[in-house]
Order: C-alpha cells, then sequence, then structure tokens
C-alpha cells in the first residue's frame, strides 16, 4: 500500500524523500517493484472479471450477496461473500438499492411552488395576549386555591383544597 503511494507519486517528489518520511527502505521499495504479482492477487484479477461479468449479466441489480450465491451456483467457484464485496467495491460494481421510505412533505424552493393555504389560517395575532399576564389562567375562573406554603392548585370545581378555609377569589 505505501510501495503503491510512492509509485503514484514519484513524479512529483524523491523516492529517497518518501521513503524516508514514511519511514520505508528505498531497497524494500526497489525490491516491489520487481516482484512478480502474488498469486492471490493474480486470482483476485480472475476473480474479479467474472463478478464483472455476472453483475453485467444482471443489468448491474446485484449486490455481493447475489454475486456470491451466483458465482457458487452457476460457476462452482467457492469463495467469501466479503471477498466479493470487497473486489466489487474495488471494481466499483455497485448493485441496486431498495427505496427507503420517502417523505411526503417537501419544501418549496420559490414562493410560487409553495401550496396553496386551503385552510385560511392566520398567522398574526391581533392584540397582544392577555392570559398569563400577571393572573393564573386558572385565577381567571376563579378555580385556584392558594394552599399552605403558597402553593397554588387548581381544584376542578372552583373550591379551595381543603384546610378549613375557603378559596380566594
Amino acid at each position: 500500500m505505501i510501495y503503491a503511494f510512492i509509485e503514484a507519486e514519484k513524479a512529483n517528489f524523491p523516492v529517497a524523500f518518501m521513503c524516508r518520511t514514511l519511514q520505508v527502505s528505498p531497497s524494500g521499495f526497489y525490491e516491489w517493484r520487481g516482484r512478480p504479482a502474488s498469486v492471490r492477487a493474480i486470482a483476485d484479477g480472475q476473480l474479479t472479471e467474472t463478478i464483472a461479468e455476472c453483475h453485467r449479466r444482471s443489468r448491474g441489480t446485484y449486490g455481493s450477496p447475489r454475486i456470491h450465491a451466483d458465482l457458487r451456483e452457476d460457476h462452482g467457484i467457492r469463495c467469501g461473500r466479503k471477498r466479493v464485496a470487497r473486489l466489487m467495491r474495488a471494481a466499483g460494481l455497485v448493485g441496486v438499492h431498495r427505496r427507503g421510505p420517502q417523505g411526503c412533505t417537501k419544501r418549496a424552493e420559490t414562493p410560487e411552488e409553495a401550496a396553496d393555504d386551503l385552510v385560511g389560517r392566520r398567522f398574526q395575532a391581533d392584540a397582544p395576549p392577555t392570559v398569563g399576564r400577571g393572573r393564573h389562567p386558572a385565577a381567571l375562573l376563579g378555580r385556584l386555591a392558594v394552599c399552605r406554603g403558597g402553593h397554588r392548585r387548581v381544584h376542578p370545581h372552583g373550591r379551595g383544597m381543603g384546610h378549613g378555609r375557603p378559596s380566594p377569589r
């Protein structure tokens, strides 16, 4: 992996500089360049060609699990599903995905695209709110009782919360 990077960048930087920076020996890099491809690399290349053919026959719809099954059943090739996935990823082969849940609401790009307001909602208030300014909403209905300790309780029938005292109205 490091040697492949050095090979790709040797036109831009000196090999000795890159080897020193990446902490590898220049002799190791030159030995790697002259080394023939491994048996596994050759097998991966042949398998990638077979995978690409299976993918083409499926009109680009099969992903790695189906390609793996196709290789096993039709071609008699036994290999791991993750190896097939790795080779497909390296070759840029992707299967078709199921669609996820589609949202119903879409934001309008321009005001002309926005839907008409069929309900006729009003988003501007005629006056500032009067409930909740200085008085509790339940106190406006006469249902607020002040108990010991200053706790306010709302009684459903407008009476106090007991304690033998009438509710302050």
